[in-house]
């Protein structure tokens, strides 16, 4: 999640009472700050999910073996392997078309040269790795795909539906 004192670059989504529920920020709170951001770097994730209510589903399905179930997936299928690297490239080009030149620069040297390569919204070393189901959430409910986080959102959709949730009191 971005620092409290970090303001969003970017409103990507709003939940049905107008807060914001996922947010474009390229700073995630390094502030060049001692005497924790001692450098001002853009982060590899650019999404953030804040709604309360989805992100404890989501945390609550990681704690329940959400990561492994996904990996086990993503290795036995070759087509949403491909979804998958195809979501890193759509993640790729819309940080170029929208970060600025400065910062985009940056986010090139820290994320995408070939010694330190990172994946997608959730940043990982390994394009079919997953990771941060927050993070790839928040991608999907920006409006870029994602096919895991797509699949979540789905299935959230899903059980609150036919169960109903737990609120959280904002």
């Amino acid at each position: 999640m971005p620092s409290t004192s970090t303001k969003p670059n970017k409103v990507m989504r709003t939940c049905h009472s107008g807060h914001n529920m996922v947010v474009a920020c390229w700073d995630s709170g390094k502030d060049g700050k001692k005497p924790y951001n001692k450098a001002k770097v853009v982060g590899a994730t650019m999404f953030w999910l804040l709604c309360p209510n989805v992100a404890k589903l989501i945390s609550r399905m990681e704690s329940l073996g959400a990561i492994k179930e996904w990996s086990a997936k993503m290795e036995a299928s070759t087509e949403l392997q491909d979804r998958y690297a195809a979501s890193h490239t759509e993640y790729e080009q819309w940080v170029q078309q929208n970060l600025p030149e400065e910062t985009y620069a940056q986010f090139r040297k820290f994320h995408t040269e070939p010694k330190v390569r990172k994946y997608g919204n959730a940043g990982v070393n390994v394009p079919i790795a997953i990771k941060c189901l927050h993070a790839q959430s928040a991608m999907y409910l920006a409006g870029l795909p994602n096919p895991v986080g797509e699949a979540f959102i789905k299935e959230i959709v899903k059980r609150e539906l036919a169960h109903g949730v737990e609120r959280v009191q904002p």
